[in-house]
C-alpha cells in the first residue's frame, strides 16, 4: 500500500497518466502541437472527478481529431470506466 500511495502523490504521476490517456483516446502520435491537461479533483465519499482539455495549434490539428470520431470514442471509453468503476 504504500507503493501505492507513494506512486499516487508523486509529481508526474498526473502527467504520466494524461500523457496515456490522450494517446489512448486520441491516437498513438498525437500533432506534435498537442497539448493536454487532466485534472483530477476529489468530490469525496471515494469520488473523483477527471477533466482532460485537449488544445491544438490549429484549427486543422483539432479538426482531424474530429472527424476520427474522438469525441464519440472518448465518450464511450469513459461511460465504460465509469460503468465499471461503479461496480468496485
Amino acid at each position: 500500500m504504500l507503493a501505492l500511495t507513494t506512486l499516487a502523490n508523486h509529481p508526474n504521476t498526473a502527467q504520466f497518466i494524461s500523457e496515456k490517456l490522450c494517446r489512448y483516446l486520441l491516437n498513438d502520435n498525437p500533432p506534435p502541437a498537442f497539448t493536454k491537461t487532466v485534472t483530477f479533483e476529489d468530490l469525496g465519499n471515494g469520488r473523483t472527478q477527471l477533466t482532460l482539455l485537449c488544445t491544438f495549434d490549429t484549427e486543422a490539428d483539432r479538426n482531424a481529431i474530429i472527424r476520427r470520431g474522438f469525441s464519440v470514442g472518448t465518450n464511450q471509453s469513459f461511460d465504460k470506466l465509469e460503468a465499471y468503476l461503479a461496480t468496485q
